[in-house]
């Protein structure tokens, strides 16, 4: 039996539980703004069509909260890594 495990596998670990969490993070902001924004948003999100829209990602570096504002009016939940671990349990 293995008692510790090599540099090589850490890294992998810590690579692939970011990862899980920049998707999950990607997919919940996506779904919160093609419900809320206004107009709705159809097709691809592209940088020209959030720009034009007047959509906003904004992360606060403290709390680790990410969030998107529509012309200064948040339209989605503050997510971080606390939301995303909760619910990961609830599965």
């Amino acid at each position: 039996m293995k008692d510790s495990i090599t540099h090589g596998e850490f890294l992998e670990i810590i690579i692939n539980a970011f990862d899980s969490y920049q998707q999950w993070l990607d997919i919940e902001l996506e779904k919160h703004v093609r419900l809320n924004a206004v107009p709705k948003l159809k097709g691809e999100l592209t940088k020209g069509k959030m720009t034009w829209r007047g959509l906003r990602c904004c992360t606060n570096n403290y709390s680790g909260e990410t969030w998107i504002e529509q012309r200064g009016e948040r339209i989605t939940p503050k997510l971080s890594k606390d939301v995303y671990h909760k619910s990961n349990r609830q599965k």
